[in-house]
């Protein structure tokens, strides 16, 4: 396999994502940038559990087939149009996890209210909805994270949600607090109000505890 290296981090990732819970069956979709700039991406069709490096479909960023035996996600329009349009991100993070999709049918956007949400940037936005498969949907995914404000998560309507990442860890990580924030935004409003942190506060927080690491 000529992306080694990358096939490698991406197989991990997809595996890490599998054995939580935020990728399962057939859904969702992961990828990443190799170096001269094509895109690694999980194949159409293919379930998680013992998918290969060589089971990984390989396209340049007009989304046509350039390796791989397997044809590659049905998503693959939406991941490379974020390729070409975000020229620092180098992986991403597509999951289908139950409670991003609970935010995504009810268009609930996520505000700050812990200092975990300050780990994406701020509130987690909510696209509008585009036809999945499509360019519609990448170009809805692409006016959300551009915001403004410019976001590296959101929440794709009727669809589930997406993370970017300069590298797969970061994409893997902010994956995982887009779901938890879900969670915990979900529960919450269950059981009444919920105190959101004022835009002084989060400036403040920015200012003295970030700063420390959290």
């Amino acid at each position: 396999m000529k992306y080694l290296e990358e096939g490698k981090v991406l197989i991990k990732a997809i595996h890490q994502m599998h054995q939580i819970g935020l990728i399962y069956l057939k859904s969702g979709n992961l990828s990443v940038r190799t170096p001269d700039n094509h895109v690694l991406i999980k194949p159409s069709g293919c379930s998680y559990e013992g998918i290969r490096e060589e089971d990984l479909s390989l396209v340049n960023l007009r989304g046509e087939q350039v390796g791989g035996k397997l044809p590659p996600s049905s998503e693959t329009p939406m991941h490379t149009m974020i390729y070409k349009a975000f020229p620092d991100v180098n992986a991403i993070v597509h999951t289908h996890s139950p409670y991003a999709i609970i935010c995504s049918i009810t268009g609930t956007e996520i505000p700050v209210f812990c200092n975990e949400s300050l780990e994406v940037g701020g509130k987690i936005p909510v696209s509008e909805y585009g036809l999945p498969g499509t360019m519609e949907i990448g170009n809805r995914a692409i006016e959300v994270l551009k915001g403004p404000p410019a976001v590296k998560v959101a929440i794709l309507k009727n669809h589930g949600a997406i993370a970017i990442g300069a590298d797969m860890e970061e994409a893997c990580r902010l994956a995982q607090i887009i779901e938890k924030l879900c969670m915990i935004f979900t529960k919450a409003k269950a059981l009444g109000p919920v105190t959101t942190i004022a835009d002084a506060q989060v400036k403040e927080i920015k200012e003295t505890y970030m700063k420390k690491g959290m």
